[in-house]
């Protein structure tokens, strides 16, 4: 791709990404104009804001605009990684069985309370372990089929791993019941209660 274009697709995209954002901002129960934003955004930088579109602005929805972006920008990072670390372009996280994976880790934390570790949470910490695991162990399986595996190999292992880690996430799901709901919760994700400690941490 020349420069000029793949420089140009950047700008554009960048672009979309601010309007997306502004419209994520003064978007919700309480209608803000794009005006009132902008005034806003930029009266940061010189007093404080102490109207009440001050408030929802700064306190509620530019945290989780801002963390939706960070969320956005870590996911394609990831998959990049993925592709490039397994040299296959149709490697991904559903494909490979991390995501199953770490529903598993995240759903075990959750029916098992186990505390946090400082600012990190349990779930979190055990949704890393249990994606880390499912993708090594699919890597590891595939291997059986060459070294490196073939593409095909790599796709059954994570497939196979995806629904085995899926059916014991169900039969945990069965056995407690009364936690359903969190687990649901969690899987489902959102950034609805998020704020700038969620942001920073």
């Amino acid at each position: 791709m020349p420069r000029r274009r793949y420089l140009s697709i950047i700008g554009i995209l960048l672009i979309l990404l601010f309007l997306t954002a502004l419209y994520g901002i003064s978007a919700g129960a309480v209608s803000i104009p794009f005006i009132e934003v902008w005034r806003s955004l930029k009266a940061l930088f010189i007093q404080d804001i102490q109207n009440t579109n001050g408030t929802i602005l700064f306190t509620l929805r530019l945290p989780r605009v801002l963390l939706a972006m960070a969320v956005g920008a870590s996911l394609s990072v990831a998959g990049a990684g993925f592709q490039g670390f397994f040299r296959n372009p149709l490697a991904d996280p559903y494909v490979i069985g991390a995501s199953s994976g770490a529903a598993l880790g995240a759903a075990l934390a959750i029916v098992l309370t186990l505390p946090s570790f400082g600012p990190v949470s349990s779930t979190s910490l055990c949704a890393f372990i249990g994606a880390l695991l499912a993708t090594f162990m699919a890597f590891a399986l595939s291997r059986f089929a060459g070294d490196p595996p073939p593409a095909v190999a790599l796709l059954l292992a994570g497939t196979a791993l995806s629904a085995f880690f899926s059916a014991l996430l169900s039969l945990i799901l069965v056995i407690k019941d009364r936690d359903m709901h969190r687990v649901y919760y969690w899987l489902l994700g959102g950034l609805g209660m998020s704020s700038w400690s969620e942001l920073v941490t």
